[in-house]
């Protein structure tokens, strides 16, 4: 070969390499979410499979939703954003609307074809559905446990310690809990009527063996039978049941929190995006190893009919579970964050 041309031949596969590069590496979506375990079971679940089926790479951004929302709005304010998809919880994305653009659910078919009722909305794609209810110590009540808010107030039919909620996430929740359990109707909950709750909340007081204010903490005060009830969010307490302690959870009066996937305004892969989103809704086999890692439920319909009887009987959307739970008023609860929070702090502290 000519030298010249080799030598033309060798730039002109060098530029098409680095333009490749470039091209891909430009591709990469962005995704922001909690990281360690939960991200370990995202990898290894979704977004491997999804840049094996598609070609595109994904880059993990390990955040707080606090924390992304933050970044985003600096990134909007200096006309360069990052992020792709964000995680979206009810109480914390409300304010922060403005850091999201909406969503198109016909660009995520998937959603229809296998997604749970309500799984896409303009607001975000369903990810994950927890709740915070009531975990107890079965080997504590070997006749029945408790089966309502009320009976967890219920020292006399239910005696020994409980274990509330510390600290200033979820605030909310011991909150409503109070109000159900002074015979508040689930349709009256909204607006929280603070010193009614927190009178209900000043009658536990004395029963109350500690104030958790990490979701590691709530696990270890009811495995080492530091409390034989507490309020704790179902995917840790069903992990404790995994792991051979003796815990139940009850399903009747939990407050159900849905946590999904939102599109960040200016995302500068929207297409990629939803690709990923509409992937995010297939392959039933992938959600059950995704529940089994955390309990929590997910956005696959198909989901139930791969669990075992007895783990069905777990699950948040089984027949038997869904008529007695509570969806938290996220727009409500997100409008007054700030309230909340006081509220509870000045119970904790008085």
């Amino acid at each position: 070969m000519n030298y010249g041309i080799r030598h033309a031949f060798l730039i002109c596969t060098t530029m098409t390499t680095l333009l490749f590069s470039a091209t891909a590496q430009a591709e990469d979506l962005v995704i922001a979410a909690t990281g360690g375990a939960f991200y370990q079971a995202l990898k290894r679940d979704f977004f491997d499979p999804f840049t094996a089926k598609t070609g595109i790479n994904i880059k993990f951004v390990e955040a707080t939703t606090l924390e992304m929302n933050g970044k985003m709005r600096a990134m909007l304010s200096a006309g360069n954003v990052e992020y792709d998809i964000l995680t979206t919880t009810g109480d914390s994305s409300i304010g922060d609307a403005d850091v999201y653009q909406a969503i198109d659910c016909t660009k995520i078919p998937n959603a229809g074809t296998f997604g749970v009722p309500g799984a896409c909305s303009d607001k975000s794609l369903l990810r994950t559905i927890g709740a915070n209810l009531i975990a107890y110590d079965a080997q504590a009540f070997p006749s029945g446990g408790p089966k309502s808010w009320v009976d967890f107030w219920d020292v006399k039919r239910f005696p020994g310690d409980r274990c509330l909620i510390g600290g200033t996430t979820d605030n909310h929740i011991p909150l409503l809990a109070a109000l159900l359990a002074d015979g508040v109707k689930p349709a009256d909950l909204y607006p929280i009527d603070y010193d009614r709750a927190i009178r209900k909340l000043e009658e536990l007081k004395p029963h109350v063996a500690a104030y958790w204010t990490s979701y590691s903490q709530s696990q270890q005060l009811l495995r080492d039978g530091e409390c034989v009830m507490s309020i704790m969010s179902n995917g840790r307490a069903q992990a404790l049941s995994a792991e051979g302690s003796p815990v139940k959870v009850v399903w009747n009066q939990a407050l159900v929190s849905p946590v999904g996937w939102g599109l960040a305004k200016n995302a500068p892969h929207p297409q990629a995006a939803y690709t990923f989103l509409d992937f995010w809704m297939t392959r039933p086999d992938a959600h059950l190893d995704f529940y089994k890692a955390f309990f929590y439920g997910t956005a696959n319909k198909d989901l139930i009919t791969l669990l075992t009887p007895e783990d069905q009987q777990e699950y948040y959307a089984s027949a038997q579970n869904l008529p007695g739970q509570i969806t938290v008023d996220s727009a409500w609860v997100g409008a007054n964050l700030k309230d909340i929070q006081l509220r509870y702090a000045r119970f904790l502290t008085q």
